[in-house]
């Protein structure tokens, strides 16, 4: 649901309930002279899957978000799967978007049976990760690491970048599963 049909349906119930109605905008309204306002569905679920199929340029993108939170704490991690098949990853902290094979193996799963089984033992699904296998050229847990540091701390020393590259793997991805590197593979 759009945010403009979300607002309408909002209304439309509203209106049945209440005769003095007056929309902001922005997903504000006020009712009877209190302001009301709609909370979107990934305000509300902390910690779960949200699957979403959006258009973006008359092509459909298909998405999947989590907003993983633990007390004083919120990240968003966001899975994107992009025209030619390859899944990429947006998380906090980082400028780029990094494909989630390479972020698989930065977790330590290194072999792709581990990876196709790590996300679902159904056929069909793993031969979704086919494009993602075959643009990626990072083969262990170490270069996926470096790959991902060059990339998020770029013209710092290595030691810097690769620090850098571990924090976000474990605050930055799921800190609701935990953030030390022994959190990494669950």
């Amino acid at each position: 649901m759009t945010k403009s049909s979300i607002r309408i349906w909002a209304v439309r119930a509203f209106l049945t309930v209440t005769t003095t109605l007056t929309v902001v905008g922005g997903g504000y309204f006020i009712i009877n002279g209190s302001e009301r306002v709609i909370v979107g569905l990934e305000d509300l679920s902390y910690n779960k899957i949200i699957v979403d199929e959006e258009k973006v340029g008359g092509k459909k993108v298909h998405k999947a978000k989590v907003y993983s939170s633990i007390v004083g704490y919120r990240a968003k991690l966001e899975l994107i799967m992009k025209d030619d098949g390859m899944i990429v990853a947006k998380i906090p902290g980082s400028p780029v978007d990094i494909p989630v094979i390479i972020l698989m193996r930065a977790l330590g799963l290194e072999s792709e049976k581990d990876i196709a089984g790590a996300v679902s033992l159904v056929d069909e699904i793993q031969n979704e990760l086919e494009g993602s296998f075959e643009k990626t050229d990072v083969a262990t847990s170490k270069d996926a690491i470096v790959y991902i540091s060059k990339r998020i701390a770029p013209g710092m020393l290595e030691e810097f970048q690769i620090k850098r590259a571990e924090t976000l793997l474990d605050w930055g991805l799921l800190p609701h599963l935990g953030k030390l590197p022994e959190n990494r593979k669950e």
